[in-house]
């Protein structure tokens, strides 16, 4: 890990068997910045990310454990099939470092770009959903 870099935090859930994207980019749109990548929905809120994923996966990205459970409660609403046991991963991470690796549970990232948040995400979000098989 990066010496000058204060680690982060982030949280792959899969909480549902899926969820309705355009349910969530209209209810999250009106008070949050929001982005539709390849199916998914970013939604961004200074310097923290949260990637939701169709399949009932989703990724916070610096996200407090408050706001989490807010957003889940708001995802859960517009859930198919919601699990009994929720799938959880956690990690750490720093940005703006030099080159973008993963160190066991340690993810150094360059920048914020959320092209590569969600590439990241995408990579944790199947692994979430497959381990709630």
């Amino acid at each position: 890990m990066s010496e000058n870099h204060s680690p982060l935090h982030c949280t792959a859930y899969c909480l549902a068997q899926g969820f309705d994207i355009s349910a969530l980019a209209k209810l999250f749109s009106h008070s949050t910045l929001i982005r539709i990548i390849k199916g998914a929905l970013l939604i961004e809120d200074d310097l923290s990310w949260s990637v939701v994923f169709a399949y009932g996966a989703v990724v916070h990205w610096n996200v407090s454990t408050e706001q989490q459970s807010k957003l889940h409660q708001s995802l859960l609403q517009h859930a198919e099939n919601p699990l009994a046991t929720i799938e959880e991963d956690n990690f750490t991470f720093a940005l703006d470092c030099p080159a973008t690796r993963i160190i066991e549970d340690h993810i150094e990232i360059e920048s914020s770009d959320p092209i590569l948040l969600f590439s990241l995400s995408q990579a944790m979000a199947q692994s979430i959903k497959l381990a709630s098989f």
